[in-house]
């Protein structure tokens, strides 16, 4: 079956999330025995795909006939979406076709929990599980990155403190923006500094540059990554500020997948600095990754928990009585012809959108074609259930929207467009589709700031299941 291309970033999944109560750790040994290590498995990525090749790539993960497996998230579609779906964008594939798929790769990340007296270790065996998980939101302590493969952090501070010295710091911030724009475009509208710039210029870089946001964004973020650096022996003291920061770029339309970016934005930019005292060499990129891993994982535990607050708290049941009783009429109207109508002008107006800013992921699909009916109607359909999900009693809000949008998510898989333009052509879309069925006199500018949080809802349960892979 033919790809449908809408959607939006998914990414390469922390299986186990620390900070969250999640993390799997054993008891105090005997002081004979070696200390005990907390190992969170992330799934790595496979190499990123040539223009050539990107088409049969994208495919790849979108295979298979095992839908036990997906449930699982252990098939060879679930695995290789991790790594494919880390560059961003997303795209609706049906998975029932069966023309093979690629495996992931698997790696692990090592570290240790100190407790700094005996009282706070009894505390967190309390909270423990018989599985050995964590219960409730228990905190791990003093936790620190291990370097029982043989990492030496003290590299990293050692190397942006040298950086800082000779001046280099931000140009390695500019320059991982300057590669983050250039090798994954789709992202360039999230920024106002990037929405009136053509990158068609020769000179693009340099006005960017010189943009007062642009410079003033880079200073927050090498302030961030001083920060960190210099509080590499206990990054515990920064897990809360790392996690404040995922809940506050959450509002930004930053998503875990563009952790995954940042990182390779800023490696990026170190491997290309001049043979010197601040080149990169394997043992000092082993350690940046290895500290980018942990910073990861606290701003993408922000991003979640904001998400989770999002879904419990946007709309309230007043905005809710009234949402449901337009969705009555819309399904007198008749949800088939609503939804090919919310779809086709969706549709048209993301492709403006791409062609205003200058970007090539706008979606070609015969708008009379089976294929695009039948996601127009699962897409109207999955909106109806977003409105049924909410709860005012139990599970608050739209908290179990995730699940009851997970097979929708599982047959239209996600990689390739720009999710900020999505959203933009959505909500025109949706408004255009709610003002011919409802007239133009219900359509206030108060009901439509009311329909774009159903919308972000619907988005956000999507992502929720999307990272979960």
């Amino acid at each position: 079956m033919e790809a449908i291309r809408l959607g939006d970033d998914g990414g390469r999944n922390i299986e186990i999330r620390v900070g969250l109560g999640q993390c799997l750790h054993k008891r105090r040994p005997q002081p004979t025995e070696p200390r005990p290590t907390l190992t969170t498995t992330v799934a790595a990525p496979p190499p990123p795909p040539s223009l050539a090749v990107l088409p049969t790539y994208l495919r790849a993960f979108a295979n298979t006939t095992d839908q036990s497996a997906v449930e699982r998230n252990d098939s060879p579609a679930c695995t290789s979406r991790r790594g494919a779906m880390q560059r961003g964008g997303y795209v609706f594939y049906d998975l029932q076709s069966n023309d093979g798929g690629s495996s992931g790769r698997s790696s692990q990340v090592e570290m240790d929990i100190d407790y700094e007296d005996e009282a706070q270790e009894n505390e967190s065996l309390a909270n423990e599980s018989p599985d050995g998980s964590l219960k409730g939101n228990g905190q791990a302590t003093n936790l620190r990155i291990s370097n029982n493969d043989g990492v030496d952090l003290s590299l990293v501070k050692d190397h942006w403190t040298s950086m800082g010295k000779d001046n280099a710091q931000s140009t390695i911030i500019h320059n991982m923006f300057f590669h983050m724009f250039t090798e994954h475009p789709h992202i360039r509208p999230i920024w106002a500094f990037n929405r009136t710039l053509s990158i068609k210029d020769a000179d693009w870089k340099t006005k960017l540059g010189n943009n007062h946001q642009f410079r003033h964004h880079c200073a927050s973020v090498q302030a961030a990554i001083t920060l960190v650096t210099h509080n590499i022996d206990n990054i515990r003291v920064l897990s809360k500020t790392l996690e404040d920061v995922g809940s506050h770029h959450f509002f930004y339309d930053a998503y875990e997948p563009h952790l995954e970016i940042v990182q390779e934005g800023i490696i990026a930019a170190m491997r290309q600095l001049p043979s010197g005292p601040h080149s990169l060499h394997p043992r000092l990129e082993e350690a940046w990754v290895e500290v980018f891993g942990v910073i990861k994982s606290f701003i993408a535990t922000g991003i979640e928990i904001q998400r989770a607050k999002y879904l419990a708290q946007c709309v309230t049941p007043d905005e809710m009585v009234e949402i449901r009783a337009m969705w009555v009429r819309v399904n007198a109207h008749g949800l088939h012809d609503a939804g090919l109508n919310l779809c086709g002008g969706a549709l048209q107006a993301y492709n403006a959108l791409i062609k205003q800013y200058e970007l090539t992921s706008s979606i070609q699909i015969d708008q009379q074609s089976e294929e695009f009916r039948s996601f127009s109607v699962d897409t109207i359909e999955a909106l109806s259930t977003t409105i049924d999900s909410y709860q005012e009693n139990g599970v608050q809000g739209f908290g179990n929207l995730p699940n009851r949008l997970k097979a929708y998510v599982q047959r239209y898989v996600i990689t390739d467009v720009c999710p900020t333009l999505v959203r933009k052509a959505f909500m025109e879309g949706l408004i255009n589709m709610l003002t011919y069925v409802l007239g133009e006199m219900d359509m206030t500018e108060t009901v439509q700031q009311t329909w774009s949080k159903i919308y972000r809802v619907m988005e956000q349960a999507i992502i929720a299941n999307i990272v979960k892979y």
